[in-house]
């Protein structure tokens, strides 16, 4: 029985959830509480502290027992197929890319004779251009 304070009235033993909180569908607990567990007599229910070493075994568990009696739904498998593709594509790419640089020649080559008649017309422009401003030429 209980008070149903939207109609201002008694209502009888159908008046809602009380006693207990149910997990039949699961649900998480913030702080100490009595609960009813295991409450869907069809199925059996896992409770797993996170903060206790039972926990990666009991999860290991509920995640079994979940996808067998969830298995993933065909769309869910497409979706995975699809990037899938698209990141085979992508690899396809790189690696297309890569073989095209792969027999290039990277190796730098300084031809010393011309670099060095480039720096000595530098230097001989520095030079005059030096000797100018100086006033050592006109």
């Amino acid at each position: 029985m209980g008070y149903n304070g939207k109609y201002g009235e008694w209502r009888g033993l159908a008046s809602g959830p009380s006693g207990h909180r149910r997990f039949a569908n699961g649900g998480e607990v913030f702080e100490e509480q009595s609960a009813i567990i295991g409450d869907n007599s069809q199925h059996h229910e896992f409770v797993i502290n996170p903060y206790d070493v039972t926990a990666y075994p009991l999860l290991a568990k509920a995640m079994d027992t979940t996808m067998r009696a969830q298995p993933v739904s065909t769309q869910a498998a497409n979706n995975c197929e699809d990037d899938n593709a698209d990141i085979d594509r992508k690899l396809e790419m790189v690696i297309d890319l890569l073989g095209s640089i792969n027999n290039k020649d990277f190796a730098p080559e300084i031809n010393i004779a011309k670099a060095s008649s480039n720096l000595n017309q530098q230097n001989r422009r520095n030079t005059d251009i030096y000797a100018y401003q100086r006033g050592d030429r006109q």
